[in-house]
């Protein structure tokens, strides 16, 4: 069993941790996230970076509803189909050496990122300093565990750091 450190103010810890994500904080991260995903669009070399950044949000979102948080049939539905397009932008990438795609499959990876960045905003804005940290410690440990093949059949396994 894992040691947890011992805190003076753990209620002070408990109490800021139960606090809902800060309106500033969700708008910084999702002004990011926007940015991001029309770098990506733009087919940049810079859209590597921009990938992955997206990549984690839809892992986080993932996570986010697995904790109940913006979750549901829909919200799933969401989440698979901008993984399923970012997976086919990596191997797109792969296979021509750029992140420039096609004008109609760029418009509905728009599209699909657009609806996962709106579930990803209800998501922040509902949920606690506790919970996002609890999904990105989630995350954090299931890419770990991707890294060393500990996964499932058909996962594509990017490494190279956060974007």
């Amino acid at each position: 069993m894992k040691r947890r450190p011992i805190h003076a103010n753990s209620w002070q810890l408990a109490i800021f941790g139960a606090r809902r994500l800060s309106d500033a904080a969700v708008d910084g991260q999702m002004d990011l996230l926007r940015q991001h995903l029309t770098v990506l669009l733009s087919g940049q070399p810079a859209a590597a970076l921009s990938w992955r950044s997206m990549v984690d949000a839809a892992s986080v979102a993932e996570e986010l509803a697995r904790l109940r948080i913006g979750s549901g049939d829909e919200a799933d539905g969401v989440i698979h189909q901008a993984q399923a397009m970012l997976q086919y932008m990596h191997q797109w990438a792969a296979e021509r050496g750029t992140w420039a795609l096609h004008a109609k499959d760029r418009q509905s990876i728009e599209d699909g990122l657009a609806w996962l960045l709106t579930l990803h905003d209800v998501q922040l804005r509902a949920c606690s300093y506790r919970e996002y940290s609890m999904a990105l410690d989630r995350v954090e440990a299931r890419a770990k565990a991707a890294l060393r093949g500990q996964h499932g059949a058909g996962v594509t396994v990017v490494g190279g750091g956060n974007g």
